[in-house]
């Protein structure tokens, strides 16, 4: 079983799933995007590996959105595919629009989920397609996080990992 975190833009998924995965840091794979800020109305997104080791340049964000695939298209699929065999687990944050276009990333990203290793991450609430195909697999469990909820919503995903890291 893998489990997802979903819910609206900046209500914090990824700060609850990177503050729950603290204390594992050596035990998965996967990886994260990273925004950073370069002036006030340009950030630039990066795909980065869970050690912070490597990244890739996956997106600018402007007024306008410019989105770089080969990101996904190179270091991304070799990030999903090392952590079929790297880790305990695997960590994908996150999922969302930017990689519509990108098949050879959804083909890997959906055969990773095909595997039992289990997989924990964020899925964007988007209308793209590799976020639809996620949540749309038997073996995926979305949670919704809300202001109202997150503190239920980290003491499910500390539940996950102590059930993932009890029975590897």
């Amino acid at each position: 079983m893998h489990l997802f975190l979903t819910g609206s833009k900046k209500v914090g998924k990824s700060t609850l799933l990177r503050n729950a995965l603290a204390p594992y840091t050596s035990w998965y794979s996967g990886f994260y995007t990273q925004i950073h800020q370069v002036t006030d109305t340009h950030r630039k997104l990066y795909l980065t590996d869970t050690t912070g080791q490597r990244s890739a340049l996956a997106a600018t964000l402007t007024p306008s959105i410019q989105v770089f695939p080969q990101a996904f298209s190179s270091l991304g699929i070799q990030l999903v595919q090392e952590s079929e065999t790297h880790g305990l687990f695997t960590v994908m944050d996150e999922l969302g629009r930017l990689e519509d276009g990108v098949s050879s990333f959804h083909q890997a990203v959906l055969h990773r989920l095909a595997q039992p290793k289990p997989v924990i991450g964020v899925l964007q609430q988007c209308h793209g397609a590799l976020p639809a195909a996620v949540a749309a697999l038997e073996n995926v469990r979305l949670v919704v996080v809300t202001p109202q909820n997150r503190e239920t919503c980290a003491k499910e995903v500390e539940f996950f990992l102590q059930q993932t890291l009890s029975h590897p």
